[in-house]
């Protein structure tokens, strides 16, 4: 028994050492690219040489990209030194345009102040209608959107005649 088992490991060792001879003795014929669709050599070349010149397109495309910034920050930088100047040029303006312009200001400060009493007055006026006079607040009800003429901003009925006034 020990004999079968010495043979077959023997048998082993010479077809492995075949084959490793049989391998580096004879030319390699395979063909490339069996499972890549039948790809050679040539093609992979090609794609190679494809893939550097996208490579090289995008770099263009960066270095026109870093131009723009550049471009932008420059036009940035301009915008500043003009808004730099108006500062410049509004701080050094004489003393008597500052006053003019400060005096019109104070005067519109008024008008503002006087329109808001004006409102503030306009906004009682219905109430006091109402009260002092009985065919208003009739006139009024009977008005189709219930509207009351002290904050209407369109035009609409207006009074007629001389309301009596309420005893």
């Amino acid at each position: 028994m020990r004999k079968h088992i010495s043979e077959t490991r023997d048998q082993r060792r010479a077809v492995a050492a075949l084959a490793i001879v049989a391998s580096m003795v004879l030319p390699a014929t395979g063909r490339a690219g069996g499972v890549t669709g039948e790809a050679t050599e040539f093609t992979q070349l090609a794609n190679n040489a494809e893939l550097i010149s996208l490579v090289g397109k995008s770099a263009e495309q960066v270095n026109n990209q870093i131009t723009q910034i550049n471009q932008l920050a420059e036009q940035i930088q301009n915008q500043l030194k003009i808004y730099e100047n108006m500062l410049q040029n509004t701080a050094q303006l004489p003393d008597h345009v500052w006053g003019q312009v400060e005096s019109d200001l104070n005067r519109l400060q008024s008008i503002v102040g006087q329109g808001q009493g004006i409102a503030f007055s306009m906004g009682n006026i219905d109430d006091q209608l109402k009260q002092r006079f009985q065919s208003y607040s009739k006139m009024q009800t009977n008005l189709p959107t219930q509207a009351n003429f002290s904050r209407r901003t369109s035009p609409g009925p207006t009074l007629t005649g001389t309301p009596s006034p309420v005893r």
